[in-house]
């Protein structure tokens, strides 16, 4: 495959969001096959860097909204580029990207991760479960939420026909851009992958495990916590297990607007005491060793829109430690663990965390899954196929719009 000069547009900061770690592996892999690449990301407004190192051996550029010197600067990299890559169908990456894009007659690829209209539905149907909000509170957030989820939808159904091609994550987001009218020629697999030599069994660090107070089997819960009715579902497995496998203790790793609330229902619950709490979002360089160092991973998943659209990175990463993932039977998430863990088919707490038990019990059981679960991730779920697919997504992107 020939050289590509790539202009990557995301609408999040790699520097402090975890979950950007998909888009820096496709960047850094393509800089290594040759391509020259250049990353533009919306900067968090406030937060704990979780990375200081460089991302790679490619361009990095801040996009700031308000920025007349950022646009121009985004403008002349699209102007010399072959293909323009936008993740997401967001405002701050899809919308201003492809407009670039279109005026400047280059191609565009879209990288659809997620169901964002889902997400920002079911989080606005959670807050007003939960928050108890008066008339007027609830009429205002009504009203900005009413906004963004129009610009969500408007922007879903607009981006994946106008792109050259489509990477779809998930099969639930491939059968949304079907019958959206996205040609099938154009789509391409663009599942999560994992770096099998940074997250390995051999992280594990029994200091830290001293430091978490962890003598019998360790059970991780991780993520980005964002919605109560998730953390009502982690408190009731995490209740069950406290009866089921009582030795066990649940080390909880990540951050976001809803930790204080877990908190609170932790100490409701009287649970507190079994739990070791990460405090926020772990650095990158840290993540492996924080993995490695549990036993099993707990991945509750209520079926919802977004749940079953999701491609669940932090279960390839625990995997990849050799650590099995139990997690409910919802959207790709039984094809994804496969004999790396236990998909649970019914949705009761109290049946996900007899699973977990099982595991937890059994450390014969638990080696074996360990085992199979490094396998099914270092030979099954590499980023190198991902980016395989997306040169290709890219080669087609290209060869359409030379057309």
């Amino acid at each position: 495959m020939k050289t590509l000069r790539i202009v990557v547009v995301i609408p999040y900061d790699p520097y402090c969001q975890p979950f950007t770690i998909r888009t820096v592996m496709f960047c850094r892999l393509l800089s290594q096959r040759g391509h020259q690449v250049q990353l533009f990301y919306t900067p968090a407004p406030s937060g704990r860097r979780l990375r200081e190192d460089p991302l790679g051996s490619f361009g990095v550029s801040p996009l700031h909204r308000a920025s007349m010197a950022d646009l121009r600067c985004l403008d002349h990299a699209v102007a010399a580029s072959d293909v323009v890559h936008v993740q997401k169908p967001h405002l701050r990456s899809a919308g201003l990207a492809l407009v670039l894009a279109k005026l400047r007659g280059k191609p565009v690829h879209l990288d659809w991760d997620d169901d964002d209209f889902a997400f920002h539905l079911e989080a606005l149907q959670d807050t007003l479960q939960t928050a108890g909000l008066p008339a007027r509170g609830r009429a205002a957030t009504l009203a900005r939420a009413g906004a963004a989820l129009a610009s969500f939808g408007l922007l879903e159904r607009i981006v994946p026909r106008m792109a050259d091609s489509v990477g779809a994550a998930s099969i639930a987001l491939r059968k949304k851009c079907i019958a959206l009218g996205v040609m099938a020629g154009a789509l391409y697999p663009a599942r999560v992958g994992v770096d099998a030599e940074v997250f390995t069994p051999h992280a594990r660090d029994s200091e830290l495990r001293r430091q978490l107070r962890i003598e019998g089997p360790a059970v991780l819960y991780s993520g980005c916590f964002d919605r109560v009715d998730d953390l009502k579902l982690f408190v009731e497995v995490l209740q069950h297990l406290a009866r089921l496998a009582p030795a066990a203790r649940w080390v909880v790793v990540g951050g976001g607007a809803k930790q204080p609330d877990l908190v609170r229902m932790l100490e409701a619950a009287g649970c507190a005491s079994s739990v070791a709490l990460s405090h926020g979002f772990v650095p990158f360089a840290d993540m492996p060793r924080w993995i490695a160092s549990c036993d099993v991973a707990a991945i509750p998943l209520r079926d919802t829109a977004h749940n079953r659209s999701k491609s669940s990175l932090t279960a390839l990463e625990c995997m990849a430690c050799g650590v099995p993932v139990v997690t409910n039977d919802v959207g790709d998430m039984p094809w994804l663990v496969g004999e790396g863990g236990i998909a649970v088919g019914e949705s009761a707490p109290a049946c996900l965390a007899a699973a977990v038990a099982s595991l937890c019990n059994d450390p014969g059981l638990r080696h074996r899954q360990a085992a199979l679960a490094r396998e099914r991730a270092t030979t099954r779920f590499g980023w190198h196929e991902t980016v395989d697919y997306l040169e290709q997504a890219y080669q087609r992107a290209v060869d359409g719009r030379s057309a």
